[in-house]
């Protein structure tokens, strides 16, 4: 009886599986044809386009040279350099910074933090076992500071790290 079960979920799974595959297919389909669309436009010369009925759906006669002729008048190879000189730097800079910034965060111990005990009654929201944050040495603040002051205190350093 259990084998038949197992058997029954895997050739379930199995089925779904294939479903699922089948569903993102045409989905990627549905998202690419806009582009395929427009590179196979690309490729046909202007006046088959215009002078057939069915215009750009009509069988292909496909020129390549046309495409390159266009890229060498527009100057797009030059607009494409240019937008990788700025783009490329751009992303890894913000990688590079955002990484660091959250870096510094997950060390930091902020307020919202759920509080792990040092015992075995540690709640479901406690952080994992074995898990400790690095703690941050202590602000010096006067003696008579409230506590306002001592939190400006500890967003100083925390800002220090960034």
């Amino acid at each position: 009886m259990a084998g038949q079960r197992t058997t029954h979920n895997r050739a379930r799974r199995r089925l779904s599986r294939i479903g699922l595959y089948i569903f993102l297919t045409v989905l990627a389909f549905i998202f690419l044809w806009p582009m395929l669309y427009a590179l196979y436009t690309s490729l046909r010369p202007y006046g088959e386009l215009v002078a057939n009925a069915n215009g750009a759906f009509s069988l292909p006669s496909v020129e390549p040279e046309q495409l390159l002729r266009g890229l060498e008048q527009l100057e797009l190879v030059q607009y494409f350099w240019n937008t990788g000189v700025i783009t490329i730097p751009a992303v890894l800079l913000t990688l590079w910074i955002s990484s660091m910034l959250a870096f510094a965060i997950s060390r930091y111990k902020l307020a919202f933090q759920p509080h792990c005990p040092d015992d075995s009654s540690r709640p479901a929201t406690c952080c994992r076992p074995g898990h400790h944050r690095a703690a941050l040495p202590a602000v010096p603040a006067h003696p008579s500071a409230g506590s306002a002051q001592r939190q400006r205190a500890h967003v100083d350093q925390f800002i220090g790290l960034i």
